[in-house]
């Protein structure tokens, strides 16, 4: 991970930051995508601060073919809520690509339900069956 990567990730994660410097670093990593610095923006759906999370998930779809899987599993998290279900809804919807919306539809609807057994039955299904 290089060294302004690095600087990103300790920004996004340092909950004494400010929230626009979090967001620019969510946006650096965007930019910058590499194993774990999204492993780092993935964990980040989880954060107390709406902006963060929803800037994350924003740079998360922006950089789908690297993230799906990392985003996937997030999935099984021990933290799932219904705050982590909306953050990765919103990672999905926010895709431009026409192929991964065909292939996560179900996924989508069953995180506007916050159904989260649902939402793990077709993560699970996509993980097995999509090659990323």
């Amino acid at each position: 991970m290089s060294q302004t990567a690095e600087q990103a990730t300790t920004f996004l994660t340092d909950k004494k930051v400010t929230e626009l410097d979090r967001v620019h670093a969510s946006q650096f990593l965007k930019d910058h995508p590499e194993t774990e610095t999204i492993d780092v923006s993935t964990s980040v759906l989880l954060d107390d601060d709406f902006g963060v999370r929803w800037t994350c998930g924003e740079s998360l779809a922006q950089t789908w073919i690297t993230t799906t899987s990392s985003v996937l599993r997030t999935i099984f998290s021990p933290d799932l809520d219904e705050r982590l279900l909306k953050g990765i809804r919103h990672v999905f919807k926010e895709d431009d690509d026409t192929l991964i919306h065909n292939h996560t539809e179900t996924l989508i609807r069953a995180l506007n339900t916050t159904d989260a057994i649902e939402a793990m039955t077709e993560a699970n299904r996509l993980l097995e069956t999509w090659r990323y």
